[in-house]
């Protein structure tokens, strides 16, 4: 089994976390997980790779492998010619964080690594999965949006390439990763405490925001009883944004 985990903020109990994690796969399928973590923060420094718990005689210990994007800045030529289909997720991630505060950058960088990929050789279907990821991360003001989607459809029919990419599609991606949450923190919780009551799951299956479902998928294996993780449901629920979170 292999976990990959995407961290793109720092968390103070992150390698405990990363431990349960690889606990409960091994656990649940019966077989041994490796971790691999991702890390999209911006703190250069920051690169948890072990986690150590001491009580008595009695020591865990659990390394495992940390890939760091921000090590990437540099090889920026590497990555535009590169036919790896994880060097445009790269790409994308970091100049997505480069201009959260230059929405006209981020059209630059966005058109820019669009028509790199267009250009290096992916197939037809690496094209329109990838376009689907850049279009996702680097998400734009909706003028901006339409001035980033007259680009590309101009630069398509300069090359004679059929796909145009469809805002819709961006929105349909967004909505299956949101429900992959909602499914993961109830399976969770099933995991943990046998069942989730119908009330529980309801409320969970309407929550609409990334960032409070990625806050109570952590407390779906940290919380103690299904009592706490309600009470953190009660508090959460309320303020949560029915738009639901973006990349930004």
């Amino acid at each position: 089994m292999v976990h990959v985990e995407v961290q793109s903020e720092y968390e103070v109990d992150f390698t405990k976390r990363i431990h349960i994690y690889n606990s409960l796969i091994e656990l649940r399928h019966d077989l041994p997980a490796a971790s691999l973590v991702i890390l999209g923060d911006d703190r250069p420094t920051w690169r948890p790779q072990e986690y150590v718990s001491t009580i008595w005689e009695s020591r865990t210990t659990q390394s495992y492998r940390v890939v760091k994007l921000l090590d990437y800045q540099n090889q920026w030529s590497v990555l535009s010619h590169s036919t790896n289909p994880f060097a445009v997720m790269v790409m994308a991630h970091l100049k997505t964080m480069a201009t959260r505060e230059n929405a006209r950058k981020r059209l630059e960088w966005k058109t820019r690594v669009t028509r790199g990929l267009l250009e290096v050789g992916y197939s037809e279907q690496e094209i329109r999965n990838l376009l689907r990821l850049v279009y996702w991360m680097m998400r734009l003001p909706e003028n901006l949006e339409r001035e980033f989607q007259i680009q590309l459809d101009k630069f398509l029919e300069e090359k004679e390439m059929p796909y145009v990419m469809m805002p819709c599609e961006q929105d349909a991606m967004m909505r299956g990763i949101l429900q992959k949450s909602r499914e993961a923190i109830i399976d969770i919780l099933v995991l943990r405490f046998s069942s989730v009551p119908e009330e529980i799951a309801d409320r969970i299956n309407k929550l609409k925001s990334e960032s409070v479902l990625r806050d109570l998928l952590r407390r779906a294996v940290t919380l103690a009883s299904l009592s706490d993780f309600s009470a953190v449901l009660d508090q959460l629920a309320p303020a949560e944004d029915s738009s639901g979170d973006r990349y930004n």
